[in-house]
């Protein structure tokens, strides 16, 4: 069975998926997005209570954000509006993945 780091690097690899689409200005992809939301909430789940995670996990979380805010400057109107949207989803998850109730 996969660990959801190795899920998210798998995703997060893969050629298709929505950070790719989107730094190729194809649009923000719906289904690819929710999947990943899908990930980042399997994690915070999984790493719920744990007062460290993997360095790898870490890593791959903190450049989204980063590139997805400079993906959106190519975008206008509709689009960047909702990938503006998408931004704000993740990093509120990240923020929640990475945050420890001590």
């Amino acid at each position: 069975m996969m660990t959801v780091t190795q899920k998210l690097h798998l995703f997060l690899a893969d050629e298709d998926n929505f950070l790719i689409r989107l730094r190729f200005l194809e649009g923000l992809d719906e289904h690819n997005l929710n999947e990943f939301m899908g990930l980042l909430n399997e994690a915070e789940r999984n790493l719920s209570g744990r007062i460290f995670i993997e360095k790898k996990l870490a890593s791959m979380l903190i450049e989204v954000v980063p590139m997805l805010l400079s993906i959106s400057e190519s975008y206008t109107g509709k689009e960047r509006k909702a990938i503006d949207q998408a931004v704000k989803d993740i990093s509120e998850k990240i923020t929640a993945i990475f945050y420890c109730e001590e």
